[in-house]
């Protein structure tokens, strides 16, 4: 093993989630909205001790769960809202390649850059049913920061921003016409935390 270079990996079983009853009519399996399997895995490499690079490859699986992956044609003709194989959103297994960075600057002070980017898990078919779904991006970016301090307490800030992305396709309903779903997003968080050790 090269020195500083470490290989993680993990797996995250199917998560069973309550189904939303209120929409039971509108979901796939009556409501049920689970949670897919990933898998996940990665590299890290401290370059020098304050400055380490990572790279991660995840999958997820959508596949596994029906209101996510069932298709809106031919499950709308075939069957109804909310049964077994009614129309879900349609999207497919995608992969996410992760690039990231961390620079323990100080004691006190450590930085954190990422960037990630994936295939479009929607296709062009399923524009109708993903307007309530609109998770179209595929580049994410992210910039962040710990501050440390004496007394066992740290602030953490971070921002994020999902790049804008438009998919277009024929509406199902009306082969006539076009529809185009387009999103970006901003997020940012901010964390006070604080700890302490139990006696022995």
């Amino acid at each position: 093993m090269v020195s500083g270079l470490n290989l993680g990996a993990s797996y995250q079983t199917r998560t069973k989630m309550s189904k939303f009853s209120d929409y039971a009519g509108l979901f796939a399996e009556q409501g049920s909205f689970d949670i897919p399997s990933t898998w996940t895995l990665g590299l890290s490499y401290k370059a020098v001790p304050s400055l380490t690079f990572l790279f991660d490859i995840q999958q997820i699986n959508y596949s596994e769960v029906k209101a996510i992956n069932n298709p809106f044609l031919p499950n709308l003709m075939a069957s109804k809202l909310g049964k077994d194989d009614g129309t879900g959103f349609g999207w497919q297994d995608m992969t996410v390649y992760k690039l990231g960075a961390q620079w323990q600057r100080s004691e006190d002070w450590t930085w954190r850059a990422g960037y990630s980017m994936s295939k479009q898990p929607i296709p062009s078919s399923e524009m109708l049913f993903n307007i309530i779904a609109p998770g179209v991006p595929e580049q994410h970016a992210t910039v962040g920061f710990t501050k440390s301090f004496s007394n066992h307490q740290d602030l953490n800030f971070s921002l994020m921003r999902a790049f804008s992305k438009s998919v277009s396709g024929l509406n199902p309903l009306d082969p006539s016409g076009n529809q185009n779903i387009e999103l970006k997003m901003d997020e940012w968080e901010i964390e006070f935390s604080y700890s302490w050790n139990l006696p022995g």
